[in-house]
């Protein structure tokens, strides 16, 4: 590691940043949490919210889904009822 201006800087090796989807100039985003620091695109995290979306989208329009979340959502409301 070394200091560049006010952060350190990690030489991570090029087979693991290809790994990773990144290249040199790479935009990122880093996130750290019981000791552990974990990289990914910054992109990553917009590309997922994308994917939920079309998935959410995809899933409110499958009949068979809607009857079972509302099976889900009976057997709930009578639970709570008892």
């Amino acid at each position: 590691m070394r200091r560049v201006g006010g952060s350190l800087m990690i030489a991570i090796p090029p087979g693991m940043a290809a790994g990773l989807g990144l290249g040199e100039g790479a935009a990122v985003t880093l996130r750290s949490h019981a000791g552990v620091i974990e990289i990914e695109p910054a992109d990553r995290g917009e590309r997922l919210r994308a994917e939920a979306r079309q998935e959410a989208t995809r899933l409110l329009d499958d009949s068979a889904y809607a009857a079972e979340m509302r099976s889900v959502r009976e057997d709930m409301e009578s639970v709570r009822a008892w």
